[in-house]
């Protein structure tokens, strides 16, 4: 069966080759409508058995390629979806990109934690062996192009977007943090004191001198928001000491709980405090007492 499978192989691979690009093409269009059709017509369980007997085969095959003709297959396949991009217009770029979170997105809510922390552990493992299989030249490159494409997609969003984008940075890494353990922390640390090591090692005096200059500025920023703060805290710590005007009846209440029993008269059963009374003396020598804050002019 595998010898089968093989010679089949090999004769679509000699027939692909001989054939022109617009028959390729032509022939690749009609796969995908064949394969298209077929999967209407099946149920979800088949097409999931389907994925998941294609993903054993892949496996199978890659365990048993050279690692010269892994990085060729995995070079035909990049310069392959480079080649179909290249030929898309913006919306179905667009609509690809979509297409592919929605898939990604559905796939991993049906995982289950173990499952997903395992995928996760495979696609470090992968990305460390791919990097540690790259030169100088190839990683500076790469580098190079993550910058170019970050830029430019940070070019097309909006302030507000920006704002999101760093907020949901600062939360997933605010997250990723409380969730790891003391010792992956720890790990977590030295590598990236490693990786900024490495990427200042390899810095230009004038590329040196410009972290430099935005370093320091971002310190004065601090500085000057920090020294901000203080002022606000400074004022509103003045304000709360001046003293506030007070309400009569407050006044008359602090009066109160000073005055002893001498300090208030009553005339008439109703109680006037001495401070701001005045006494006047009338022909038959009788106190009369009038209030500066009830009585008229």
């Amino acid at each position: 069966m595998d010898r089968r499978r093989q010679k089949a192989r090999e004769s679509m691979a000699a027939k692909r080759a001989e054939a022109t690009p617009e028959e390729a093409k032509r022939q690749r269009t009609l796969a995908r409508e064949r394969s298209a059709a077929r999967r209407a017509t099946i149920t979800p369980e088949q097409v999931e058995r389907e994925r998941t007997l294609a993903r054993e085969r892949s496996a199978a095959r890659r365990a048993a390629l050279a690692p010269k003709q892994v990085e060729h297959e995995r070079a035909v396949t990049r310069d392959r979806n480079a080649a179909r991009r290249a030929t898309l217009t913006s919306e179905q770029v667009e609509h690809e990109r979509t297409v592919a979170r929605d898939r990604s997105a559905a796939r991993r809510a049906a995982l289950i934690p173990e499952q997903v922390e395992h995928e996760r552990t495979m696609a470090r493992d992968r990305s460390a062996a791919r990097r540690a299989a790259l030169t100088l030249e190839e990683i500076e490159e790469q580098r190079e192009q993550t910058r170019e494409k970050v830029a430019a997609w940070r070019a097309t969003l909006t302030p507000k977007e920006i704002q999101l984008q760093r907020t949901l940075a600062t939360e997933r890494t605010m997250s990723k943090r409380a969730t790891a353990s003391p010792k992956t922390a720890e790990e977590q640390r030295v590598v990236a004191r490693k990786r900024s090591t490495a990427r200042r090692a390899a810095y230009t005096s004038d590329e040196l001198e410009r972290q430099c200059a935005s370093a320091r500025q971002r310190k004065l920023l601090q500085k000057s928001g920090k020294h901000q703060q203080e002022r606000m805290k400074t004022k509103l710590h003045e304000s709360n000491d001046s003293e506030w005007p007070k309400s009569i009846d407050i006044e008359h209440t602090n009066a109160q709980s000073t005055m002893t029993k001498k300090s208030f008269t009553c005339v008439n059963g109703i109680v006037f405090y001495t401070a701001g009374l005045h006494k006047t003396v009338q022909r038959k020598r009788r106190y009369s007492v009038h209030c500066d804050i009830c009585s008229e002019r």
